[in-house]
């Protein structure tokens, strides 16, 4: 038995088992590391998701809220339109009762209506 030739195959032996193991401890490692990073993406797609969401909502509130607006101003014209053709009558029965007023005057202040 050569004992200096087993003793250098034990020797190579651990050296290749202390290599294999430290790849299996880096190779953990990355694992881990992995881990870590697929759960830290999980987060932020949740996040994201979340995210869209909040934005969908906000955007078909704002869509509900410009369709409200968009009927409040055509009710504010509508009501406006109304008012300035009321207006418009008014200040017509005005300029009629002003002239019907200056005539009236106009023919209390003729001789004709002195002598009565």
């Amino acid at each position: 038995i050569d004992f200096n030739s087993s003793l250098k195959d034990l020797h190579d032996s651990e050296e290749e088992n202390k290599a294999a193991y430290e790849k299996l401890i880096k190779a953990k490692r990355e694992i881990d590391s992995a881990k870590v990073q697929i759960q830290t993406k999980e987060e932020e797609k949740a996040n994201a998701d979340e995210e869209l969401l909040q934005k969908k909502q906000d955007v078909k509130d704002a869509k509900g809220s410009k369709d409200e607006d968009l009927a409040f101003a055509k009710e504010v014209k509508e009501k406006c339109a109304a008012k300035e053709k009321a207006w418009e009558q008014r200040q017509q029965t005005r300029a009629d009762e002003t002239q019907a007023v200056s005539k009236a005057i106009e023919v209390l202040d003729s001789d004709a209506s002195h002598e009565l």
